[in-house]
């Protein structure tokens, strides 16, 4: 993954058994933030 990876997407690529991040992508769980 590369880029931005937030909320829904994160959750998707977190059901995959291997992910491959580049060092510039941002990954958070925006959910947490809210409330």
């Amino acid at each position: 993954m590369h880029g931005v990876c937030v909320g829904g997407g994160l959750e998707v690529a977190l059901a995959c058994d291997l992910i491959i991040a580049a060092e510039s992508a941002k990954i958070g769980v925006v959910e947490a933030t809210i409330g």
